[in-house]
C-alpha cells in the first residue's frame, strides 16, 4: 500500500503527480497494484525492474502522472543526468 488507511490518503493519492520508486524488496506487490490501476499491463513493473538493475549510484524509477506529460513518456530513470536519461515507453 503506497499510503496508509488514513482519511486523507485518497486525497493525497489523487493529487500526487510524481512518484520516485527506489530499490525495495517489498515494493513489487504495490507496484503491481498501481500498474493495474494505471492500465500499464505489466510495463510499470518491468520498467521498475530495469531501472533498479542499472549500474550506478542513482537507481530509481520516476513516474510522471502530471496531466501535461505525454502518456508514452511517463516512466523514466536517471532524470538528473541530462545526457543519459532513460525513458521506458508505455
Amino acid at each position: 500500500m503506497l499510503y496508509t488507511r488514513h482519511s486523507a490518503s485518497r486525497t493525497i493519492a489523487s493529487n500526487t503527480a510524481y512518484y520516485f520508486f527506489l530499490p525495495s524488496v517489498r515494493l513489487t506487490s504495490q507496484l503491481k497494484t498501481l500498474d493495474t490501476q494505471l492500465g500499464y499491463k505489466g510495463q510499470l513493473v518491468e520498467a521498475y525492474k530495469m531501472a533498479i538493475s542499472e549500474a550506478g549510484d542513482y537507481r530509481y524509477l520516476f513516474v510522471n502522472l502530471a496531466p501535461y506529460c505525454d502518456q508514452r513518456l511517463r516512466l523514466k530513470s536517471q532524470v538528473h543526468d541530462s545526457e543519459h536519461q532513460y525513458v521506458f515507453l508505455a
